[in-house]
């Protein structure tokens, strides 16, 4: 014992700064608490003061936001560990990451995607830094307290990292040298069942291929982005849970502005009679919000399954700017009510969509789009994809709490991303096919999808793949904070529906559901041998044989809802949807299905495919004809601009309805990150030149045979900007002007890297008087 304590005060000796995160007692939640982040939070929970990994996989981990390590100081860091399966050879290890690292130099991003070098245990019992292993006998399973050191040493440029296990029988000790580049990052207790590779710990930290994906040039050598990141497949046998972390030092660093949580962010819109609608998205918490606003205090409960708090009241001066706090136990978070603009004000709108979250958390991004002032944000969809934030995704058509929480961790970091613009302006936000885990959808009004079967084949039969209930949740998280919707029942099935109008200033939206009530083509046409939105039988005409009277698109109910918008005065009326009433995208003549788009080449400036023709894609808007035709009337019989996004591909023109140019202006937002570059690189001239005299704009028909004149479109090139698989497919934002006194819209489409002073997209701004 005495030698015991004289090795604990020895690697004490020194180490004075202290830090000890929350991790609540007496409390059973997936949610740890603000200083942690969970990879990924359906497969652990806290439960009396320990954080249990409940479900085996590779990487699962739970990290730490709040303190990082200087690795030129000493350190030490403590946690008591219980593993609680029998050994066994799984690969994989129980213990700590250290030096948490991403490719983006942002810790959000270290948390989520990046890697580390691990110290703890094998799972077969045995002591472990890096991919060194303790030749020591194996360590039975159960509780265990894990002490690792961390010493510059005075004769080398390495860092001596020891590791202490004790435990009621047992007393071991496993001592590495590493290159401090090693260690700086984020840390995390893990317990994962991926191999440990081979790390040349004792040379400088090569850069992250954080998610496993290279986000260099598409030809850099893969040794140029070599840190292995260790897979994050489900399945296996370990389990373990964690408790009572303690760091000190020197070598500690706290950062208690990155804590996040219980209180994640929040939405809001404002009525023009001054009527607040403030959703407060919770961390998987339970009990009361209370919202302070101005002197008036309000209280909202936490729904169970959503963890949303709704807030509804009249603003007491909606003419001016309020500030306002949100309040949870010892959490806040503060944000801003913006003044209501009056009829005559100019306002500027930016819009977004379709983030695979390539570049998370797009800090120049955000940045770009705040130098807009935008008045207000919207999103158009694609929120998150089902591979984002990594470790898949859950598909049951039941309820099933473990799926609620995979897409909430997903959904928080479009909030990680957007907080700061989101607690400080309205926004609208609606869900696409991606936000409730389709890779398309035909809603069919509600029905539920076969419970057998493919992804593509259940899709193309139309409906929900997914329970009501989280269609509902997905619902709630992103379109809560709009006005009610215009139709109080519910859809099939109990699935709720959000299609509504909100007025600001001079702007009149009508907010649609352009999937909710969309009918799925297979059924309608089995001859088509449509699959994935895809006819494949190429005798099979979809301009003349894909009309069905049985067809919607909208649906009666959103048809007579846009009819009554359509005929009310306003300055201006937008209409804001998912995807564009038009296939605007071009492959190659013998390619009859999208799933290789991703492989097409990608030119450089200047560029052009020489064989695209245009292609009809049953998951755009551009079918039936009939009903997007009328859905087109209703538009232009309100001089709507209409704004979308979904394509991955930023394009402005002017419908057409029975000619080239007699409908509606639409403009379509770029991806913000895509793995998807679509293009429209016609081979076929317009049959309507453009002035620009351009050979991709003017006035064509689509896929379907609608007709429409294209006036801008950012194709995907081959660009310098790095990284080559963010900017080579021509993403950015949207951001949209309007001048009530000269009735004007300017419309322009954005690169990711450009701000305000910056240059958008070639053919942008297209200025449009309604």
């Amino acid at each position: 014992m005495r030698t015991l304590l004289t090795l604990l005060w020895t690697l004490t000796a020194s180490l004075s700064a202290q830090f000890t995160p929350e991790i609540p007692l007496q409390v059973h939640r997936p949610f740890i608490s603000g200083d942690f982040w969970t990879n990924p939070a359906e497969d652990w929970e806290l439960k009396d003061g320990q954080v249990h990994n409940t479900h085996s996989g590779g990487d699962r981990n739970v990290v730490l936001l709040t303190a990082t390590l200087d690795p030129t100081q000493s350190f030490q860091i403590t946690l008591n560990v219980d593993r609680t399966t029998p050994n066994s050879p799984e690969g994989g290890f129980t213990g700590l990451l250290l030096g948490l690292q991403g490719t983006q130099n942002d810790y959000r991003d270290d948390a989520v995607y990046g890697a580390g070098l691990p110290l703890g245990l094998t799972h077969s019992g045995h002591l472990i830094i890096a991919d060194q292993i303790s030749s020591d006998p194996a360590l039975p399973p159960g509780p265990s307290r894990l002490t690792v050191t961390g010493k510059a040493d005075p004769q080398s440029p390495l860092i001596v990292l020891t590791l202490l296990l004790t435990s009621d029988s047992e007393v071991r000790q496993h001592r590495l040298s590493v290159h401090p580049s090693w260690l700086r990052g984020l840390i995390s207790f893990s317990c994962s069942t991926a191999d440990i590779p081979e790390l040349k710990v004792d040379e400088p930290r090569p850069p992250s291929i954080a998610g496993g994906v290279n986000f260099g040039r598409r030809k850099a050598s893969e040794s140029q982005f070599s840190f292995p990141h260790p897979h994050r497949r489900r399945g296996g046998k370990a389990r373990a849970s964690f408790s009572n972390l303690h760091l000190k030092g020197p070598g500690v660093s706290t950062h208690p502005d990155r804590h996040f949580g219980p209180i994640l962010w929040a939405t809001y819109t404002v009525t023009p009679d001054g009527q607040l609608r403030l959703l407060a998205q919770m961390a998987p918490v339970t009990g009361r919000v209370t919202l302070n606003l101005s002197g008036q205090r309000s209280h909202a409960e936490i729904d169970p399954i959503s963890h949303t708090a709704l807030f509804q009241l009249p603003l007491l001066a909606p003419e001016r700017d309020t500030y306002f706090s949100l309040h949870y136990g010892k959490d806040i978070e503060c944000g801003l009510i913006t003044a209501l603009p009056t009829v005559r004000q100019e306002l500027t709108l930016a819009a977004l969509s379709c983030n695979d979250s390539t570049g998370f958390p797009h800090c120049l991004l955000v940045q770009n789009v705040a130098s807009h002032q935008p008045d207000v944000l919207t999103f158009h969809g694609d929120q998150i994809y089902e591979g984002i934030g990594d470790y898949g995704h859950l598909i049951n058509q039941e309820a099933d709490r473990r799926a609620d929480l995979c897409y909430l961790r997903k959904y928080a970091l479009h909030g990680w991303t957007w907080k700061s613009l989101l607690m400080t302006r309205p926004s609208v936000t609606i869900p696409d096919d991606h936000d409730v885990f389709h890779g398309n959808i035909w809603g069919a009004g509600g029905k539920l999808t076969p419970r057998k079967g493919d992804t593509p084949t259940r899709q193309d039969a139309g409906g929900y793949k997914m329970s009501p209930r989280f269609v509902n949740l997905v619902h709630l998280t992103q379109t809560g904070n709009l006005p009610l919707p215009a139709d109080q029942a519910t859809a099939q099935n109990g699935i709720s529906t959000y299609f509504t109008s909100w007025r600001f200033g001079a702007a009149d939206f009508v907010i649609l559901a352009d999937r909710q009530f969309k009918s799925a083509p297979s059924p309608l046409f089995p001859e088509a041998e449509i699959h994935n939105g895809w006819p494949q039988n190429l005798e099979w005409d979809p301009v003349t044989q894909s009309h069905h009277p049985d067809a919607q698109l909208l649906g009666p109910l959103q048809e007579e809802f846009l009819e009554k918008w359509a005929a009310r005065p306003a300055p201006f009326k937008i209409a804001l949807s998912q995807s564009p009433f038009l296939a605007p995208q071009t492959l190659p003549r013998d390619m009859h299905h999208d799933r290789d788009v991703p492989s097409l080449p990608i030119y450089p400036p200047g560029g052009y495919a020489p064989d695209d023709e245009p292609k009809a894609d049953f998951d755009t808007n551009a079918w039936p004809q009939n009903r997007q035709k009328l859905a087109l009337r209703l538009l232009q019989k309100a001089e709507a601009l209409h704004i979308v996004g979904d394509q991955h591909l930023g394009t402005t023109g002017q419908y057409g309805i029975e000619t080239f140019d007699d409908g509606p202006w639409w403009i379509a937002t770029p991806a913000t990150a895509n793995v998807w570059p679509r293009r429209w690189m016609p081979a076929a001239a317009p049959e309507v030149p453009h002035p620009s005299g351009q050979r991709h704009l003017g006035g064509f028909r689509d896929g379907f045979g609608n007709h429409f004149t294209l006036h801008a479109v950012a194709n995907p090139h081959d660009l310098p900007d790095e990284p080559a698989r963010l900017h080579d497919r021509a993403v950015g934002y949207t951001t949209v002007h309007l001048e009530p006194n000269s009735r004007k819209l300017t419309l322009t489409n954005w690169p990711y890297l450009q701000g305000k002073s910056g240059t958008p997209y070639p053919g942008w701004p297209v200025i449009v008087t309604p």
